[in-house]
This record gives structure tokens, C-alpha cells and sequence, in this order.
């Protein structure tokens, strides 16, 4: 019998199992442990892992989605596998926001100096 196309493979997470590997990949990213996630949420440690395990996620984890993209840094379209609107990657807007938090000008041309050597290196 054929694959059904657009069906997913066993192989391929769920969506549910996609969305608990972000959050993990998002906290780690912010360098919080699983503790310090759940308190910044004001839930048990236990309740915010089973989020990153599970795919059972009750209606309190929706209403806390926002203030964990925000906690993390991440957007709300990081979280659904959705691209930016404006077109930019995740992490070239994490590197966007650090540029903009430099306010020397020099620091600021030193930053675009060396991301110009990098690309040229790589012949770009």
C-alpha cells in the first residue's frame, strides 16, 4: 500500500513532540534549568518538564506561551516551526538584538568588522 503524501512518517515527531523539543532547546538556549524555568512561571519543576516531554499540555501552558518566548528570547513563531515575518532566522534576529543593544560606535563597527572577515573567509 502506498504512503499517503503528506502523511508523516514514524520516523518524524509529532507537532506536540516538535513543540516540547523547542522549549527544552529554548530554556537551554537561555542557560536556565528546568527549576529555574518553572519558578520564573510560578509552576512546579515537575509541571514544566512534563512539558518539555510530554504532548498532553493543558490550557495553563498556552497562557504562559508568551511569557515563556519572552523569558527565552524566542517569538512566539519559534515555538510553531513558523518563520519570522520579516524573513529572518532566529538566530540572526538573537543577533540583531545584541547588535542593537551596543551603543558605542566603535564597538558597533568592530562587531560589523569582524562579521565581515568572517564571510569573506568563508568566501562569501
Amino acid at each position: 500500500m502506498p504512503e499517503q503524501q503528506g502523511a508523516l512518517s514514524r520516523d518524524e515527531p509529532s507537532a506536540s513532540e516538535r513543540l516540547g523539543e523547542l522549549l527544552a532547546a529554548a530554556r537551554e538556549s537561555a542557560e536556565l534549568s528546568q527549576a529555574q524555568m518553572a519558578d520564573a512561571l510560578g509552576v512546579e519543576r515537575s509541571t514544566y518538564a512534563n512539558w518539555e516531554v510530554s504532548s498532553r499540555r493543558p490550557r495553563r501552558f498556552w497562557s504562559l506561551l508568551p511569557k515563556i518566548a519572552r523569558i527565552t528570547g524566542k517569538s512566539l513563531y519559534y515555538f510553531f516551526g513558523l518563520p519570522e515575518p520579516d524573513g529572518l532566522s532566529h538566530e540572526a534576529r538573537a543577533l540583531a538584538e545584541i547588535y542593537d543593544k551596543i551603543k558605542s560606535e566603535r564597538s558597533r563597527r568592530l562587531v560589523y568588522e569582524v562579521a565581515d572577515n568572517a564571510l569573506r573567509q568563508e568566501g562569501g
